[in-house]
């Protein structure tokens, strides 16, 4: 798909083909076309993103096309490949180049893959004289970024191979573009969706939105004035989500956080299941374990049951006591709140992790990385087999019925 006409300049006829539906979620392409776009159209950018995926190899660059969904065949060794992302520029030297860019939004590392870009790049390049032909590996994934990295490294070639992390594109279109372009937008939606920066969650800021909510009764949402905190949640939930799906792709959790009813939480059973972190404890009918660290990890199993006896509500739970068991040996708890949390209706178990959030952690990566291993730890409790097969059982939960 080429960037080259008026039409093809439209940001919303570029996306929507990626659009999610069906359960299908065509991240990478979304992400890839957003980035096209914004290269393509904002000129502020373009020069300092080019050279950053270069290395800085590539002076003064001036983008000239940009493709999508690029098709590449070499014959002769019977190979094909589709690139996410071809740039065809001119250097200020007056010298043409191509950028192939290989983007990865948690999806793994090929090393393979890469191999092949190398060899069609470095052959195409020796056809076309007067035409460097480069390549770069894009991914939100730091470990990935490192091996491929290393891999680039390895390989013996004039042009450039380089391995950039998605947040360091954010930081340069956040530092270049200015505001409400197209271009900030894009970097704000990268923050959002844990491509940015990863900002610590601190204990003063989880006390700060606790007294901007204080009050707040059942069902009522909190202000437009929370919105920070509560996307600094998302942002670091949906890192912690990455590096899950990374170690445990079999939970099968849903890409992007859930926000709802005082949480922020990874999904997953049919909705049936959330971890994440509860930020207001009231619709919850629950407490914070530690009033003083206003910010709990929790997990909570779900299910419709509105129209549910008391009786058959209370079965259900006693039939989740083994896996209330289990999540005590990992350190939840599961009677908060002295028992208070029974009074919502739809919660079948619910446990608060007694050693909260790691206030400690040295920066939003490292909080990341603990935080990943409290979530995983709950995940693989609920994930056994029998318990997933009970949950499935459950009645469908909706956000809405709270």
């Amino acid at each position: 798909m080429a960037l080259e006409q008026r039409l093809d300049h439209n940001l919303f006829l570029r996306l929507f083909s990626y659009h999610p539906r069906d359960g299908h979620n065509p991240r990478e392409n979304f992400l890839t076309e957003a980035l096209a776009y914004v290269l393509a159209t904002d000129a502020r950018v373009q020069g300092p993103l080019v050279e950053a995926l270069t290395g800085g190899a590539l002076k003064g660059p001036k983008v000239v096309k940009v493709d999508t969904q690029v098709t590449r065949a070499d014959n002769a060794f019977a190979r094909r490949c589709i690139l996410d992302l071809v740039i065809h520029g001119v250097e200020e030297s007056g010298q043409s180049f191509e950028l192939w860019i290989e983007n990865k939004w948690r999806a793994p590392f090929d090393r393979e893959q890469l191999s092949r870009y190398h060899e069609m790049t470095t052959e195409l390049a020796a056809r076309k004289a007067g035409r460097s032909v480069h390549l770069a590996f894009v991914s939100q994934n730091p470990e990935d970024v490192r091996l491929a990295e290393q891999h680039m490294q390895s390989l013996q070639t004039e042009s450039t191979r380089t391995a950039v992390a998605w947040r360091s594109l954010h930081d340069i279109i956040d530092k270049h573009a200015e505001v409400g372009t197209v271009a900030a937008q894009f970097a704000a939606f990268l923050d959002r969706n844990g491509l940015g920066e990863v900002r610590k969650i601190t204990l003063e800021a989880a006390k700060a939105f606790a007294r901007k909510r204080d009050g707040t009764k059942v069902g009522q949402a909190e202000s437009e004035a929370d919105g920070p905190f509560i996307r600094n949640l998302q942002a670091i939930c949906s890192s912690v989500i990455a590096s899950i799906e990374a170690a445990r792709p079999t939970i099968g959790l849903s890409p992007s956080p859930h926000v709802a009813w005082g949480r922020v939480a990874s999904i997953s059973l049919g909705h049936n299941v959330s971890v994440g972190f509860l930020y207001n404890p009231v619709d919850h009918r629950t407490a914070f374990l530690n009033p003083d660290a206003p910010l709990d990890i929790c997990i909570r199993v779900q299910a419709e049951a509105r129209r549910v006896a008391k009786a058959v509500l209370e079965r259900r739970r006693e039939g989740f006591t083994a896996l209330r068991n289990e999540l005590e040996k990992i350190d939840f708890d599961c009677n908060p709140n002295s028992g208070g949390w029974r009074a919502n209706r739809h919660t079948i178990v619910l446990g608060h992790y007694r050693p909260g959030m790691p206030w400690d952690a040295e920066s939003g990566a490292a909080q990341v990385k603990a935080l990943s291993k409290i979530f995983e730890g709950a995940w693989g409790a609920v994930s056994n087999p029998h318990y997933a097969e009970k949950i499935r059982e459950l009645p469908a939960y909706s956000y809405a019925s709270e």
